[in-house]
C-alpha cells in the first residue's frame, strides 16, 4: 500500500479543519511586524496580528518555511505532493525545491507551483486528495493537477489598498484616492501574478462584478469547487456565496477565515474566490 503525504505552505490557508479532512499537513511561514515575530501556526491569534498589522507605518515581512524544514516534513513516506505558494510571489517554492535536496527520500517528492495564494492551493489540495481517493497513478495524479493548476481562477476584491500602498505596489495618493472614493478593484491572479480585472464602486457592486467574472470563468464539471476566503468578513463571504449559486452549479463552496500570510496581503475585509 502506498504511503502518501500531502503538504502544503501556510500560504495556502489550509486550516485545521480541512487538514483534517484531507490529511495534510501545513508548514509555516514567518510573519514580522516591527520586529516582533508570528508563526504562521494554527494557533496563531490572527486578530492581535491583524491589530499589529494596521498599526504599523512599517512593511510587514514574511518568510518562507527554510528547506530543512520542509525536508524534515518529507521523510516516512513513498509519495510526497507539496504545494506552495506562487513562485512569483514567495521564495517558499525554491526553499520546497531545495528540501528535495536534503531529504533521503526527495526522488519521492513532487512540488507544485500553486500559481497561487489563499485559498488556491488549498482548493489544489483537496482537489489532489480526491485524486488519490480514485487510485490514480502517481503519474496521472501529477498530470492532471497540472492542467488543473493551469486552468484555475483566482479572483478577489480588496477593500484596504493600505497593504499594497506599503509594498510599494500601489502610488500612495492614488490608492488613498481609490479608497476614498470607494472604487474597489477587482483582481485576479494570472499565471502567478495579480491583474487588475475590472472596478466597481461600493463593495456590494464589486461582490456582484466578482461574480459575473466567476460565471464568465465558470468550466462546468472542472469547477465543481470553489473556496472563499475571507479576513474578518463573513458576512461578505456569505453573500458572495448566495451570488455564485444563483450563477454557477458549484457543487461544494468553502468558507474559511484567512490565516496570517494571507490577512497580511487581504488586509481587512478582503475576499478571494478560487476555483
Amino acid at each position: 500500500m502506498r504511503s502518501i503525504k500531502i503538504i502544503a505552505d501556510s500560504g495556502s490557508n489550509l486550516n485545521e479543519r480541512l487538514c483534517r479532512e484531507i490529511d495534510a499537513v501545513s508548514v509555516p511561514l514567518t510573519l514580522t511586524v516591527d520586529g516582533r515575530d508570528f508563526v504562521d501556526t494554527f494557533d496563531l491569534d490572527v486578530a492581535e496580528f491583524l491589530e499589529a498589522v494596521e498599526a504599523s507605518p512599517n512593511v510587514a515581512r514574511s518568510a518562507c518555511p527554510s528547506p530543512a524544514a520542509y525536508a524534515q516534513e518529507y521523510e516516512g513516506a513513498d509519495e510526497v505532493y507539496v504545494f506552495t505558494l506562487s513562485s512569483k510571489l514567495s521564495g517558499s517554492y525554491q526553499s520546497a525545491m531545495a528540501g528535495k535536496e536534503l531529504a533521503k527520500n526527495g526522488e519521492n517528492v513532487h512540488v507544485f507551483d500553486s500559481k497561487s495564494a489563499c485559498g488556491g492551493p488549498a482548493l489544489q489540495a483537496i482537489k489532489l486528495r480526491s485524486l488519490l481517493d480514485q487510485g490514480l497513478s502517481k503519474s496521472e495524479v501529477i498530470k492532471q493537477m497540472t492542467d488543473f493548476i493551469q486552468n484555475m481562477q483566482t479572483l478577489f476584491v480588496l477593500e484596504d489598498l493600505n497593504p499594497m500602498i506599503k509594498n510599494g505596489r500601489m502610488n500612495k495618493l492614488v490608492g488613498k484616492l481609490v479608497m476614498a472614493m470607494q472604487i474597489r478593484p477587482i483582481l485576479a491572479g494570472e499565471d502567478g501574478e495579480v491583474v487588475q480585472l475590472d472596478k466597481a464602486r461600493g463593495t456590494k457592486a464589486a461582490h456582484r462584478r466578482l461574480a459575473e467574472i466567476a460565471a464568465e470563468r465558470f468550466r462546468g464539471e472542472d469547477s465543481s469547487l470553489a473556496v472563499i476566503s475571507h479576513c474578518f468578513n463573513e458576512e461578505g463571504a456569505l453573500n458572495l456565496k448566495a451570488m455564485l449559486e444563483e450563477k454557477c452549479s458549484f457543487k461544494r463552496i468553502i468558507i474559511e477565515q484567512t490565516n496570517g500570510l494571507n490577512t497580511l496581503y487581504a488586509a481587512r475585509k478582503g475576499l478571494v474566490l478560487c476555483f
